[in-house]
Formats: structure tokens, sequence, C-alpha cells
């Protein structure tokens, strides 16, 4: 680019040409085209099965680049580059734990939804304890994603909005009612499909930037040693490791912040008054290196919202399939014909998609979409897991325990989460310098005013946890509360659950352990008994059972309908038929 042509130098900064939206505009006619095909294609399917599951044969390619879109939505694109301007390179450590969340999900989680043949995960809840733990599962899932599509929907359109000019309001009705066209058409293959190809786009996008980002800065290594100096860099190098799928965009985003800070190194945009928060940060430096290439901001521009669709198109149909399961089918009308409750579903994705657009305002009132993000997933997603926790791995947990476990984690994580919003104390930032900005086209350089350290009392230090943290905190606040009540208010008894309802955790995690050991630790639980039996002679077994001993109570439901209950099997999966909606995984 010519010189005194960055942002930094001309305190203006680079807007979009007509170029730039018409490629923005083909992304979402693609996307609405994917959508309207498999509508055309599927027209005669009016079953749920075909709509919510993609009729449970698709392809395990388009399924794992969904998962991969999913996770990877424009808060990340977004947000972690951000992060690492803000403050270091410690952000790279995230990426460690996908390796534990794969192989727990992989081995622990979904083979006992998959083997247990439920649509909605939350059905296990049902089994394991009861209906009500169920509903109340399912409810605090729809309240945490409907939160998190609100921010996932407003957030890159007001950051783009801030810097580049593009219309704020247009970008969220034009990309609300895209992703709500072709999921309510085209169902999960469509969502399959397009979140295949946006992810191609969001590859596209930051290789983009980061190349053209590294260019700029003379090279990656001047880039990194840049944040070296000045402190970013807080780990050894020899830590790199390469993870494949979800680790590839993470680093490329953490890549991505390591040149942005090198470019911005002397000049910091939101002291300059170039932005006011740090996720407009990626948005500056695509207009700052790309601006003068038409079209390329425009890519930049796609990939930002090909994030967005792909988490909203993913989050509108796990809804519809909660609500439709656990609630209607249960509540309302039991015996719901499939071609109506197909239309349900439809009707669903339309309402649940209006109602993000509504609440899309709210997201602005959260600050940092990665902090908001992950805060919202901590307060409302970790208490869900530790609860799934307390039924997977410890057979003493009764529905007591599980109602308390839950609620009480929600009310503790929302009490540090709104302190923390509230009281707002400072967190140590990386250091900023302003000498390279052109005092000249801008207001004088502020003074720094020293602050005051607030002083904290003992209840005040819980709202300084990192959000990062939240999640594991309610973990463990879910499970502790959980057992401990379960014992008070007489716990299960292992020998009388369904062993298909547990799952042998030291089996899996140290299979090399002794096997009279490791049949000790199951703790009473009868886990030979779902490998040595056909599911005929699991039909008989619960008969002979039935005359013998009185049914636990919907509490548990031992052995109930066992004939439709598969062993357990931690073995990796080969077949998609039975796996429950994704999302509702994933976002545990």
């Amino acid at each position: 680019m010519a010189e005194g042509k960055f942002s930094y130098e001309t305190g203006k900064v680079n807007s979009f040409t007509t170029v730039d939206y018409v490629l923005f505009g083909l992304m979402l006619v693609c996307s609405a085209g994917i959508g309207a095909y498999y509508a055309i294609v599927d027209r005669k399917k009016t079953n749920t099965k075909e709509f919510l599951l993609a009729g449970g044969n698709m392809h395990p390619i388009p399924v794992a680049l969904s998962l991969l879109a999913s996770f990877m939505s424009a808060i990340t694109l977004l947000g972690t580059p951000s992060e690492m301007y803000t403050y270091t390179t410690m952000y790279f450590y995230i990426g460690i734990s996908y390796l534990f969340v794969m192989a727990a999900s992989c081995y622990l989680y979904v083979p006992t939804f998959y083997n247990l043949r439920v649509t909605s995960v939350y059905e296990y809840l049902e089994k394991r304890f009861s209906r009500g733990v169920r509903t109340l599962g399912s409810l605090t899932f729809c309240i945490q994603m409907i939160i998190y599509m609100a921010i996932v929907l407003y957030a890159p359109s007001l950051a783009l909005n801030s810097v580049t000019g593009f219309d704020l309001w247009g970008s969220v009705i034009a990309v609300g009612i895209v992703c709500i066209f072709y999921t309510t058409l085209g169902g999960m293959k469509a969502v399959l499909w397009t979140d295949a190809f946006q992810i191609g786009i969001m590859l596209i996008g930051l290789l983009t930037t980061l190349i053209q980002g590294s260019i700029e800065a003379g090279g990656f290594t001047n880039a990194w040693q840049s944040a070296k100096d000045s402190g970013r860099v807080v780990f050894d190098e020899a830590l790199w490791l390469n993870f494949p799928g979800l680790c590839i965009i993470l680093y490329l985003c953490c890549l991505i912040g390591i040149v942005l800070y090198d470019f911005y190194k002397y000049c910091d945009p939101k002291t300059f008054g170039l932005v006011t928060q740090g996720d407009q940060l990626l948005p500056l430096y695509v207009m700052d290196i790309l601006g003068f290439l038409k079209g390329l901001p425009g890519i930049f521009i796609a990939c930002i919202f090909s994030g967005a669709l792909s988490s909203i198109s993913s989050g509108l149909n796990s809804l519809a399939t909660v609500i439709l399961q656990d609630v209607i089918k249960i509540y309302i009308i039991p015996d719901l014909p499939e071609n109506k409750a197909t239309w349900i579903s439809k009707i669903l994705v339309l309402v649940l998609g209006a109602v993000c657009l509504g609440l899309a305002y709210v997201a602005s009132l959260l600050g940092g979409v990665l902090q908001a993000t992950f805060s919202v997933m901590g307060m409302l997603g970790g208490p869900l897991l530790g609860l799934f926790s307390l039924g997977l791995f410890f057979p003493w947990a009764n529905k007591w325990g599980a109602y308390t476990g839950l609620i009480s984690s929600l009310i503790f994580m929302f009490w540090i989460g709104i302190g923390a919003n509230i009281h707002k104390f400072p967190a140590a930032k990386s250091m900023i310098d302003i000498s390279g900005c052109n005092w000249n086209v801008s207001s004088p350089p502020p003074t720094p005013v020293p602050v005051a350290p607030k002083k904290m009392t003992a209840v005040q230090v819980l709202y300084t946890l990192s959000y990062l943290w939240y999640s594991a905190t309610a973990v463990l606040t879910t499970i502790v509360i959980g057992l401990l009540v379960s014992f008070a208010t007489g716990y299960t008894r292992p020998k009388d659950l369904n062993p298909r309802l547990i799952v042998p955790f030291f089996d899996i995690v140290f299979p090399c352990l002794p096997k009279k050991i490791r049949k000790f630790l199951w703790f009473g639980i009868d886990h030979d008994s779902k490998h040595d039996h056909t599911e005929e002679s699991n039909v008989s077994s619960n008969v002979e059972k039935g005359k013998g001993e009185e049914k636990i109570g919907q509490d548990n439901q031992a052995y109930q309908n066992e004939d439709q209950v598969q062993a357990y099997n931690p073995k990796p999966l080969k077949g998609l038929e039975n796996i429950p909606n994704i999302m509702e995984v994933t976002h545990l």
C-alpha cells in the first residue's frame, strides 16, 4: 500500500467498495441456494428424522466440517485476535483443551447418547433422573442458545459497522433472514452443507488476512519478535502443538492477533480513537492492509458472517429439536404425527429466528464478544455439563441432587457473572505504545491518569475470576452440591441402576488397570451384564427382574425399555444414524 494511507497515519478508515458488497451478497445467495436446493430435493420426505437429523445417513466429512464451523463462529474470528493483542499469547493454551474435549466427547459422553438411541440428549436426563430434570435442563439449554445466537448475530455487525460503515441493522436483518430461510426450508441437510461451504470461506478469509499481514510485517518472524519484545509471548516455543480440526482456525486467529499487534505496535487504535472496542480491531486491520485491493475486504466480510451463519443455523436446528422432543411431545401433543411434527419444527425455526433478531440489541450490553460468549457459556452451559457429568459418572446421584446441583450452580455463576459486570475490576493488560500515531490529524494524546487500585472484600474477590474459568467452576459446583444433597436425601443404590446409563470411567481412561481394581471402581454396577447378553436375553431378563423387584420409579427408570438400548460401546462411532442433535452435544 502507498505510504501514508494507513489509518494511524491519516486518522481515517478505508471504506467498502461495490465489489466488496457484491462478494458479501454472493455468499448469502449461495447459502440460501443450498437451503432451497434441499427443500426441492427432499420435498417428499416429511418426517422429523429427515428434517432434524438429515436422515441419519450423512457422510462424516460434512458432519465434521459442520461441527468445526459451529464451534468457530464470528465470535472466535473477531474476539481471538483482539484477545491476543490486548493480553498475551496465553490464549494459545485453550487449544490444548480441545484435545481433551474431543477425547471426552468421543469416548465418554457421545457413546452413551448414541447407544440409548435418543433424538435429544436431554432424554438421557429423564432416563437417569426424572422428567422434571429433563425439562429443566432443556429450558436452560434453550436460554443459553438464544442468548448465544443473539450475540453471534449482533456482535459482528456492530464491529463492522463501527469501523467500516457497513450498515448495522441491514447486515443483522439480512444475515438473520437468510439463515432462517435455509434452515427452515432445507433442515439439517442444508445446515450441514452450508456449514461445509462457509468453513471454506472462513479459511480463505483468515489465510488472506494472515498472509497479507505477515507481508506488511516483513515476515511472520518479525511479527512474533515484536510480540515477544512487548511481553505478549509468555510461553516457550517448544510447547507448540499441532492439533487438527478445531485448532486450525483457533490458531489462525491467534497468529493474526500477533501480526495485528506488530502493525499497531507504535499506535494503539483504541487510544488513537480509531476504535472504541477490542472487537473492532480486526475489521480495522483488514481495511488497513487489504483496503487497497478491491474485493478482498468483501471476502473478509463473507468470512466473518459465514461464521455467524454456521453457528446460528445449527443453533436454530438444535433448539427446534429440543423444544419438539422435550416440550411439545411430552406436555402438549404426545402422539404427534410425523408430518405435523415436521411442520411444527419448521414453524419453531421461524419463531426462534425472529426471537433472536428481536433480542440482538441486547448483545451490545454484554461487553467484548469473546468474553460475553464465554461468560454465557460458563454461566449456563457449565451447570448443564455438570448435570450430565453427575448422571454419567456418579451412580449415587438422585433427582434431588440433580435439581439442587443445577439450580445452585446457575445461581452461583450468575452471581459471579453479574457481579463482575457491575464492579468491572480491571485485568492486567499488555503494554501499548502511541508514539507512532499522527496526532496532527487527531486530538492531542491523552494524559495518563493514575488509578488507585480498588479495595476488594472477600466476596468481591470472586468477581475477579476469569471468564475462562466459569465453566470449570460451574461443573465442580454442580457435582459437589449434587452429591451432597443426594447423600442427604437418600442416595441411589448403584445396583438398582441400569448400567447403560453410567459410564465405566476407569475402564476407558485407565484400561491398563487390573480387572479386579477396575471392577471395584464400578462401585456396585454390573457393567459386564450389558456386554454379555443379546437384546433378546435382556428383554427376558428385564421381565424376570420385574417379578421380584419394585420399580425404582421415574427417578432412575432402572432397566426400563432395556430391549431398545444398546450396550455401552466406547469405540469411535462409524454410523451417524443415532447420534443426537450435533449442537446439543457440542455446546455442553
